[in-house]
């Protein structure tokens, strides 16, 4: 009996997540060659979360965790007039001492940052996969109100 393989068209379906601000994760960045794009050809960081509900658990999508990619430019250029969002997203990722020590040219161990809590700013792009707008510091925890306060 002979095997036979049928071509598909169809990508990956992407994850089902909405438009919206999580609490995530970060799991990592690296280097990525883009073609073309509204800035051409060339190198950028793709950056790489997990998005957590809103009692810190990973989401999931079909028994998958939601893991969401945002690219940047490599710029790391603090003096720019317009910061750039890889300089951004270190900021939120970093403590104030370890952004500082960035500033003064230290450096930074990327891999030191995996496991950070963040928020992202979660969009869709036209091809209908999500992608991070934005990434922002961890949200300050709530205080719980109780019945004494009432």
């Amino acid at each position: 009996m002979s095997t036979v393989f049928k071509a598909t068209a169809k990508a990956a379906d992407a994850p089902d997540v909405e438009v919206g601000l999580y609490d995530a994760t970060f799991d990592g960045v690296t280097q990525k060659f883009i073609e073309g794009g509204a800035f051409g050809d060339g190198d950028r960081f793709e950056w790489s979360f997990t998005l957590l509900d809103d009692d810190g658990a990973t989401l999931y999508d079909e028994g998958d965790p939601i893991s969401v990619q945002g690219l940047t430019s490599m710029s790391l250029n603090t003096a720019s007039k317009t910061v750039p969002k890889a300089v951004r997203y270190l900021k939120a990722l970093c403590t104030a001492a370890e952004f500082a020590a960035f500033e003064d040219e230290d450096g930074i161990d990327i891999d030191s940052l995996k496991g950070r809590k963040c928020q992202v700013d979660v969009g869709v792009r036209d091809s209908g996969w999500p992608t991070i707008s934005n990434v922002l510091p961890p949200r300050k925890a709530r205080r719980r109100s109780s019945e004494a306060d009432a």
